[in-house]
């Protein structure tokens, strides 16, 4: 709303019913926002950074679904107005979660499903006799501790109990 130059410049002679040209501001230089939410996080600060923004905080967070890297929100909608080094916060996806491990071995089947199950860990059971090892019950695993990511599998291998034999009559 201000003026910010005319023409003539000020302190020119002007005639009488002369004209005079004055430019208006419309206030500092907007740019838009781009969209980067899906991209690669270096890639979206390379495109922030070109529409003449900067990028502000970037935050991690874990997801099943999204890529490790990849943004999964920002905290500037898309084709916005910002000012020119405006910042625009990032959400970037730090991958699936990560698990402890638990060494199941000797317990039963149904308390590694339920683990499992809640830490979104896939099994993958064998089955196998075992004279000491109670049926139902894990006999090994592998990986047997540590870490591990949600959507990772474990195998184990579940006790069919000891081979069951016929004796003969005699």
């Amino acid at each position: 709303g201000q003026i910010i130059r005319t023409d003539p410049a000020e302190g020119s002679r002007v005639l009488r019913d002369g004209t005079i040209t004055a430019w208006v501001s419309r206030g500092p230089e907007r740019f838009a926002v781009p969209a980067v939410t899906g991209k690669n996080v270096e890639d979206a600060k390379a495109l922030i950074q070109g529409a003449s923004l900067r990028v502000g905080d970037v935050k991690q967070e874990y997801s099943d679904t999204v890529a490790a890297g990849t943004v999964m929100a920002q905290g500037t909608k898309p084709d916005t107005r910002a000012r020119r080094d405006d910042p625009v916060a990032l959400v970037v996806s730090g991958g699936p979660a990560p698990v402890e491990l638990i060494d199941f071995t000797g317990k039963k089947l149904s308390e590694a499903q339920a683990w499992a199950k809640a830490n979104r860990i896939t099994l993958n059971a064998t089955e196998e006799n075992h004279d000491s090892v109670p049926k139902d019950a894990i006999i090994r695993q592998d990986p047997a501790s540590g870490g591990a990511l949600r959507g990772d599998a474990v195998a184990i291998v579940v006790s069919k109990g000891p081979v069951m034999v016929t004796i003969p009559e005699g």
